[in-house]
């Protein structure tokens, strides 16, 4: 989930939290089994079968009304299409659905309190899950005390949640992705008094979910790519990519972690390589990502630039303001980041004729 800059993605996973079992209070107080569902709609997801997913999602919603089940999943799935596309009209459904499920997570916590019965580990999971995910969206409009102060929160549940139930290894992938980027970022979380050095032990907890988690294991993966990729072990970036992309082609966030890495390591073919593919499914998916084809368009335009090659590189600003215009000609809102992507290119071009 690359949104606006490498500083914000990075803080971005430090309030993620991935996609937990069902817990269904109307059939039971632990665990009911929506297992093979569960992982179709997570297969879904990272196969960028959205509307597939979303009716999933729905169906959770309608049989567990008071659950904040199928909303946590609604949630999460437009929280990956804000993340990969940036089609910002799916905004306003997910702030609904998240909202929805910390309400109906906390009126659960609520009537265990009142019926003095311990609350079921997996509410601590979705309560936590959701704070996070509105933690992630505060912190990309400006709300940086919001933001903290929703993923201290998710974190505090999700420490909850291991407490009553320690088998449950999926939480490692949310406190793996805080511990970690709390402390990679330590400078700017100055104002937290208890920032220390554990990234390795966020590692350590990502990497348990990697091989226990029921339903977090290939979040995790995706977790240690941006780690891979901060601590400079560009390697292990692409290896890890490359797996995950052989199993689902269609995601674009490797294909963001790859481009990072090469770009580090100045492989520029690579580059304009692996941008091309990303702008290929953007093209070829009908969501409104113009300003998500228009970075990929400044990378390659940088690549050209290091190649010292103008003719392509004025043919990809030929492009991209082409595909500008047709799609506000279609309806589409252009984003401000959006045009400042295409004049930033618009500059390359004229610096290199």
């Amino acid at each position: 989930m690359n949104f606006f800059s490498r500083m914000s993605a990075e803080c971005l996973i430090m309030l993620c939290i991935a996609i937990p079992a069902v817990a269904d209070p109307e059939v039971s107080s632990s665990h009911y089994d929506h297992t093979e569902e569960l992982q179709t709609l997570i297969d879904f997801v990272h196969h960028e079968e959205f509307d597939s997913a979303l009716k999933i999602a729905g169906k959770f919603t309608q049989i567990y009304p008071s659950s904040p089940v199928g909303y946590f999943y609604e949630a999460a799935i437009y929280d990956t299409i804000l993340g990969d596309y940036r089609d910002r009209r799916f905004e306003v459904p997910f702030n609904v659905a998240v909202n929805r499920a910390i309400d109906l997570s906390n009126k659960l916590l609520e009537q265990a309190t009142a019926n003095g019965e311990p609350a079921d580990p997996w509410t601590y999971f979705y309560l936590g899950g959701a704070l996070g995910f509105r933690g992630l969206y505060k912190f990309l409009n400006n709300d940086y005390f919001g933001a903290f102060y929703d993923g201290l929160a998710a974190v505090n549940h999700l420490k909850k949640c291991q407490e009553q139930d320690s088998q449950l290894y999926d939480i490692y992938y949310g406190l793996g992705c805080f511990y970690y980027w709390t402390s990679a970022k330590s400078r700017m979380l100055w104002f937290l008094p208890f920032v220390s050095d554990k990234r390795q032990m966020g590692i350590e907890q990502l990497i348990t979910a990697v091989r226990k988690g029921l339903y977090t294991g290939v979040e995790a993966q995706y977790a240690l790519l941006r780690v891979y990729n901060n601590e400079k072990m560009y390697d292990n970036t692409l290896v890890f990519a490359q797996t995950l992309l052989e199993k689902f082609p269609r995601d674009i966030f490797c294909l963001n972690e790859m481009s990072y890495a090469y770009r580090q390591m100045q492989q520029w073919d690579n580059v304009i390589q692996t941008e091309q593919k990303i702008i290929d499914r953007c093209m070829a998916i009908e969501l409104h990502c113009f300003e998500r084809i228009a970075q990929s368009s400044l990378f390659k335009a940088e690549a050209f630039v290091k190649l010292k090659d103008p003719v392509s590189l004025k043919t990809e600003h030929a492009f991209v303001t082409a595909e500008r215009n047709r799609r506000a000609e279609a309806g589409e809102q252009i984003t401000i980041q959006a045009d400042r992507y295409i004049n930033q290119i618009e500059k390359l071009v004229k610096r290199n004729r």
